[in-house]
């Protein structure tokens, strides 16, 4: 229970605190998800990119497909469904990076990512990886030491890396 209440630090919380209606108390509980997807995608990629031999990673193919990939979620109709495929594609892209528990629980942090599964997931992706390695300081290694502010400067750190590696904005508001 102690460890659920730390947990309350999630960004669909905070849009409701602040007067947000529930929809966009979920939008941004998606964009979350979508970036957390990102992340791993946009990590998976350099490290097989770097064991082909490929320094580039990021090519024109590669930016077309990913291109053609936000064409395809933007047209797609059922929302429930989507977002089904979404966490189902984030899971299984983290997977291949990092060690995540099995069952749903992983799913519903995925939903509505809490701050400190974030954290987590963003440092198991650079001890394993590598990516982004050089971004955070010590300090930002240790949730316990972060305030709401630096947080948010995490994410913002973060966003600002993924998005210069992909070379296309992320559409978040941490």
């Amino acid at each position: 229970k102690k460890a659920s209440l730390e947990c309350r630090l999630q960004a669909a919380d905070v849009v409701k605190m602040v007067g947000g209606s529930q929809a966009a108390a979920e939008e941004v509980g998606m964009k979350t998800n979508l970036f957390l997807q990102e992340l791993a995608d946009a990590a998976t990629t350099v490290v097989h990119k770097h064991k082909e031999g490929d320094d580039t990673v990021f090519g024109e193919k590669y930016l077309a497909e990913k291109r053609e990939q936000t064409l395809r979620k933007e047209t797609e109709g059922n929302k429930k469904e989507e977002e089904e495929k979404c966490l189902a594609r984030t899971e299984e892209l983290l997977r291949k990076v990092i060690e995540l528990p099995a069952g749903e629980a992983v799913k519903k942090l995925l939903r509505k990512a809490p701050f400190k599964f974030v954290h987590f997931v963003v440092w198991k992706v650079v001890r394993q990886t590598g990516f982004a390695a050089t971004l955070f300081s010590d300090r930002e290694n240790d949730f316990a030491k972060l305030e709401k502010n630096d947080q948010i400067e995490f994410v913002h750190k973060l966003m600002q890396h993924v998005t210069g590696v992909l070379k296309e904005d992320i559409a978040m508001d941490p």
